[in-house]
């Protein structure tokens, strides 16, 4: 009998010495509790669904799809994942240097108007699991560098740096990737170019690139290579339209010449194609 329950008081221990160990683990330790309650917010990248931004009359959204951001509103387009990836960091780091109690401000709720934080226009909201509340972004303050920052949840006010807000006010257009193409010259692995002349098929066999049609012969590799660079590098200068509408505008409705790039394994290939030159922008395409 005293076998049994030295056997169950030890299993009981045990099993209370896991427990302790597991939830502990998963606290921060002290320096990390420092560091989060130093910090205007607290949240998991790993974890974050989307973002909205409220910027005046402007309102974008981001959402995330396997690892990376897309832009739902106000139009649908691959959004610039390295800017919003910055920005997240900038948002981790993102510490508050003072704060004004709400019993501070309910005696004087004008202040919330002299903060800019009554009526605020812009406003950052995180959407997933564990996020934080909405933040409402104020005016500058009298520091050089600090702005006033209020989360929806609480009055009280913070005093912290615009670096946040400097990555989020900015015009919808701002958050596009402006890439041709998310490819890179080390994955394109076949290349269709079609022009007034003709076409012409290429593809890499090993770390080499060969003509396929209009006959088979040995590609040139540096020029091919140099091609592809141009086009998986080229940086988008202007959006023109949201939809396909007229193209002839354009010179697309019948394009001078265009370039489908296949990754491996890819059938339907990216197609590149080149309309008309602009009247003030002869540099352009």
């Amino acid at each position: 009998m005293k076998t049994k329950t030295t056997l169950l008081l030890l299993t009981v221990v045990v099993a209370l010495g896991v427990y302790i160990k597991f939830y502990e683990s998963k606290r921060p330790n002290t320096v990390e509790a420092r560091q989060q309650a130093q910090n205007m917010v607290n949240f998991d990248r790993e974890k974050l669904d989307g973002i909205v931004i409220q910027n005046g009359d402007d309102k974008i959204e981001l959402i995330r799809q396997n690892r990376k951001w897309r832009i739902e509103a106000p139009f649908k387009d691959q959004a610039d994942s390295g800017a919003v990836e910055n920005f997240l960091a900038d948002l981790e780091g993102w510490q508050k240097y003072d704060t004004i109690p709400a019993k501070e401000i309910g005696k004087d709720k004008s202040r919330l108007d002299e903060f800019g934080l009554s009526k605020a226009k812009l406003r950052l909201k995180l959407l997933g699991k564990d996020t934080p509340p909405e933040i409402v972004f104020g005016n500058d303050a009298a520091f050089e560098g600090k702005m006033y920052v209020r989360l929806e949840d609480t009055n009280d006010v913070f005093l912290a740096g615009q670096s946040v807000r400097n990555d989020i006010s900015k015009k919808p257009e701002e958050f596009r990737d402006k890439k041709l193409t998310d490819l890179t010259t080390t994955q394109v692995t076949r290349a269709l170019l079609k022009t007034a002349a003709g076409e012409m098929e290429l593809e890499k066999k090993a770390d080499h690139w060969e003509i396929v049609k209009p006959l088979r012969a040995r590609g040139d590799d540096q020029k091919i290579g140099d091609l592809l660079a141009q086009i998986t590098t080229a940086r988008i200068q202007q959006f023109v339209g949201e939809d396909r509408g007229d193209l002839h505008p354009y010179g697309l409705a019948e394009p001078r010449g265009s370039i489908t790039l296949f990754a491996a394994d890819d059938k339907q290939g990216q197609m590149l194609q080149i309309g008309g030159v602009p009247e003030k922008a002869k540099d352009q395409v």
